[in-house]
């Protein structure tokens, strides 16, 4: 039964049970089967199923359709020392993220693609802003349409919008709007009526 073999200026394997599991290489190690350690560091890239490394961690490869990553229990910390983000995307045009400030007073939920925040939440105030960066209520909603915010029922066909910026009546007014019926409800102008 074979336990080591060894090559002069060549691989050293160590076998179990007969079979390869540990052989250094001209670039490294290469293991067979699972590795258990209590401790240890990389200076370089971690790559896990994968060839080639497109920053410190890359696990898996474009296209995976396959979970890459499972954490149960305890925290996960990022902290560059600026501000931190996660991208998540197709792998091709779109993608989204979620990003701390520099300061981390504010974590926004943006557009990376689009380089636009969509929604920010303010650590001091718990403010919360959709379409605002700094929200400056408990919920600032800001839209580049009319509508600001809809109300839909799963149990009716019922549809309705609340917003400012009438177009009808000005861009200055508070309205409620019936989707369904397509008609005004109620309309506020800048002067009160």
């Amino acid at each position: 039964e074979q336990v080591f073999h060894a090559d002069a200026n060549g691989a050293v394997t160590a076998y179990y049970d007969n079979s390869a599991k540990l052989a250094t290489t001209s670039t490294g190690i290469d293991v067979t089967g699972s590795v258990v350690a209590d401790g240890g560091s990389i200076s370089g890239n971690l790559l896990v199923g994968t060839s080639s490394a497109s920053g410190k961690l890359t696990v898996g490869t474009f296209g995976d359709t396959a979970r890459a990553a499972q954490f149960h229990g305890g925290s996960i910390l990022l902290d560059g020392g600026a501000a931190s983000e996660i991208i998540i995307g197709d792998g091709n045009v779109a993608y989204m993220s979620i990003q701390t400030t520099d300061d981390a007073t504010a974590m926004k939920i943006r557009n990376y693609s689009g380089s636009a925040d969509l929604v920010t939440i303010e650590r001091a105030s718990g403010n919360v802003g959709i379409g605002v960066s700094s929200p400056a209520a408990k919920l600032h909603l800001n839209s580049t349409s009319t509508t600001a915010i809809m109300f839909d029922s799963d149990t009716s066909t019922q549809q309705y919008e609340l917003g400012v910026g009438y177009g009808g009546v000005g861009t200055s007014s508070f309205y409620l709007y019936d989707n369904t019926a397509n008609a005004t409800r109620l309309v506020i102008d800048s002067s009160g009526n």
